[in-house]
């Protein structure tokens, strides 16, 4: 599946001494790039450790947790008011943030864009999107996307 190829480039980019394990501190570095809270990066690794004093995890642990969010994450993402080229604009963050129920301001239009659109192409694609969403603790996930 193509998830794996993208899911093996987001593990790879994690990594960043390429040493074929995440650490709790290559996490809080991905952390601070999306402007996420330090926590999710303990977090994080407390649900994909292999065992309670495991210090790191290798892409079997994050392959495993990504086969069992991709369908909740998939089934969100298609949830949204995506574009003819399945990506996700701003107009449709707008009108996804408006669907949920949530304040559809420009501000959090453009704060939601910032954070899943590092690379300001103007869209977000599925696994940016994927990887973003992997990264926040269940707790901040819901059954119901919107």
């Amino acid at each position: 599946m193509i998830y794996l190829f993208i899911g093996r480039r987001f593990f790879e980019e994690l990594d960043r001494d390429n040493d074929g394990q995440v650490t709790l501190e290559d996490l809080e570095v991905v952390m601070r790039k999306r402007r996420l809270p330090q926590q999710y990066a303990r977090e994080f690794l407390r649900r994909t450790r292999k065992h309670l004093f495991a210090k790191s995890f290798g892409w079997k642990e994050f392959h495993s947790l990504m086969e069992q969010k991709e369908p909740m994450l998939l089934r969100s993402y298609n949830s949204l008011s995506l574009s003819k080229s399945g990506t996700l604009q701003k107009n449709q963050v707008l009108l996804s943030l408006r669907n949920a129920g949530l304040p559809a301001t420009e501000e959090n239009a453009e704060a939601m864009m910032r954070c899943l659109d590092p690379d300001a192409r103007g869209c977000i694609a599925y696994g940016q999107f994927r990887n973003f969403m992997l990264l926040l603790p269940p707790e901040r996930l819901g059954d119901d996307p919107r």
